[in-house]
């Protein structure tokens, strides 16, 4: 009896799960669609209509053309340099040209731009020739103007945070103490050129923001005489005189300048004698300078004074004399 029952309940157990074991079946068959309820619409089909974009015709490649690094400037330009001349990875006597060795941006200033602003001061012709440049007048007089580029300066006042190298013909012009440079003993009637290079690391000691090489002549690159005379208002008077000539394989120059300036404040006059000569040897492979530069100037500075004693006259000083001596 217990057996019989025992196998009664196996049967009603299979009859139980028989219907879903053939559903799940993968060959079983498949349930019947509910049957539409009544009074539904159909709603009709909707047909997707999206334009094909057209393709786009392909650009013809442009077919890269190679160009020498000789004829590529790397930086603004200004005047030139002479034919012939070769770039530099140092500062020499040679003038810096548009370089494939330097890799930087390069300025150069001839001589024709110097005679062209005519103003006597190297600093005024490199902030009108030479992006980037400003003076400022730190020391009291504009003749001793500071120089600033890019935010580096080469200034003759000592303190300041000097960051320019400059240099002439190839030899370094920064004074041992405090790195100033003393514009005003270059005649600027004797400069053939110069470059500015805004690349630090070739130039040196001190080159953090650049260099500045300047080029003089000698009597090689110039030959004849020339005598030039100038005036302005506030006593202004200029003199500057040059000469070179070349015998052979030797060549001869020299150049001096002198100006007096009464100045348009109390005690601000200057006086500046500067003198540049050059002797040259010429060989078939190389060549040889012995130069001088030599100065005795005298520069009175004004500082700043309060508004009312500038009210009264724009030719007041508050503290005076203030004077600068430089002698090369």
């Amino acid at each position: 009896m217990r057996f019989a029952s025992a196998f009664a309940c196996v049967l009603c157990l299979v009859s139980l799960t028989a219907a879903p074991a053939i559903a799940q079946d993968s060959g079983g068959a498949a349930p019947p669609a509910p049957a539409a309820s009544a009074g539904v619409t159909e709603l009709p089909a909707i047909d997707v209509v999206q334009d094909t974009p057209a393709k786009k015709a392909a650009q013809a490649k442009k077919k890269a053309v190679a160009v020498s690094p000789l004829s590529s400037v790397s930086g603004p330009q200004t005047g030139g340099a002479p034919s012939g001349a070769s770039g530099q990875t140092a500062p020499v006597a040679t003038p810096i040209a548009a370089p494939i060795t330097v890799p930087s941006a390069v300025t150069n200033v001839t001589d024709t731009d110097i005679e062209h602003e005519g103003t006597g001061s190297i600093q005024q012709t490199l902030q009108q020739r030479v992006p980037g440049i400003i003076i400022s007048d730190a020391a009291g007089n504009a003749l001793r103007a500071e120089l600033s580029f890019r935010g580096f300066d080469a200034s003759p006042v000592s303190g300041r945070a000097q960051g320019l190298a400059v240099y002439q013909n190839g030899v370094r012009i920064n004074e041992a103490f405090g790195d100033v440079v003393n514009w005003d003993a270059i005649p600027s009637n004797a400069i053939n050129s110069m470059s500015v290079v805004s690349n630090n690391p070739s130039f040196g000691l001190n080159a953090l923001g650049g260099a500045v090489s300047i080029l003089m002549k000698d009597g090689f690159s110039y030959q004849g005489g020339e005598v030039d005379l100038m005036g302005g208002s506030f006593g202004r008077r200029q003199v500057g005189i040059q000469a070179g000539e070349a015998f052979g394989n030797a060549g001869v120059y020299v150049a001096g300048e002198w100006f007096e300036d009464d100045g348009y404040r109390d005690f601000s006059e200057s006086e500046v004698r500067r003198f540049y000569g050059d002797i040259g040897l010429k060989g078939t492979f190389a060549e040889v300078h012995f130069s001088l530069t030599a100065a005795d100037n005298h520069f009175g500075a004004t500082a700043a004074a309060p508004v009312e004693l500038l009210e009264r006259s724009w030719s007041n000083t508050f503290t005076s004399p203030q004077t600068t001596d430089v002698e090369v």
